[in-house]
């Protein structure tokens, strides 16, 4: 199951324990106590790990918020009302204003160890998208051979132009993509790159949508790199909101 959810890493795409952690209680809850088919335990679970986790749910004390849900899964189940429970939670919490603010704000960071960094793999992996500017290698491939997080705004450009390395480590600077096409790029702004032929010859909207590149990325240099930054957040959080809602 949570390999169909996009969980194929260790250290890539892995969530934090306290959310799969809950996610195998509540799936183990849902078998025992209720009369759920398969398919609608594994809709409810995952929805719930996701949940948690965009959220931020069991973050601060986990046994707290364990034991607080779970007497909340148990009256709610004994009045025969947990589906109605799991739909207010989610409403509730993954309100429009999660999706078109929180969720990009919170994606304002420079650690690939971010949650929603992981989540945002996580979506690419369960869509089996294709990693960028590539024909026949898929994100996942990328991350489970090891290959280049590359920087769209390749830090040597930034670098050379005058911006830190808390500026250009930004998590919405980053794509899966190999190592050849890495080489290709080198440390070109983004409007000359991506006007040669050769490093974008698979190059696609398609593409670019499942990756969460701005359509204007072939315009642009390093006077619009927050811009950039700003719109690929968005992207970004649309994709795990398409992601989420697919499930």
């Amino acid at each position: 199951m949570l390999k169909s959810l996009g969980i194929v890493d260790k250290s890539y795409a892995k969530l934090p324990d306290s959310y799969t952690n809950f996610g195998y209680i509540l799936y183990l809850y849902l078998k025992k106590y209720t009369n759920f088919n398969n398919d609608e335990i594994e809709k409810y679970t995952k929805q719930w790990i996701l949940m948690s986790a965009l959220t931020k749910r069991y973050g601060s004390s986990p046994e707290t918020g364990f034991d607080k849900d779970l007497r909340l899964l148990a009256e709610n189940n004994s009045n025969n009302q947990l589906v109605e429970f799991f739909n207010d939670v989610i409403t509730d919490n993954l309100t429009d204003e999660f999706w078109n603010l929180t969720l990009p704000n919170n994606l304002v960071a420079q650690t690939t160890q971010l949650t929603n960094w992981r989540i945002f793999q996580m979506s690419q992996i369960h869509a089996k998208s294709h990693a960028w500017l590539e024909k026949d290698k898929f994100t996942a491939d990328i991350i489970n051979e090891q290959g280049n997080i590359h920087h769209i705004f390749p830090k040597a450009y930034l670098r050379k132009n005058g911006f830190k390395q808390n500026e250009y480590n930004q998590v919405a600077n980053y794509v899966w993509i190999t190592q050849p096409r890495n080489l290709e790029i080198g440390d070109r702004a983004p409007k000359d790159y991506m006007k040669d032929p050769e490093t974008t010859k698979y190059h696609s909207g398609e593409n670019d949508q499942a990756n969460a590149i701005p359509k204007d990325l072939n315009e642009l240099d390093y006077h619009q790199y927050d811009h950039f930054l700003n719109e690929r957040r968005k992207l970004m959080a649309q994709n795990i909101r398409r992601f989420f809602n697919s499930l």
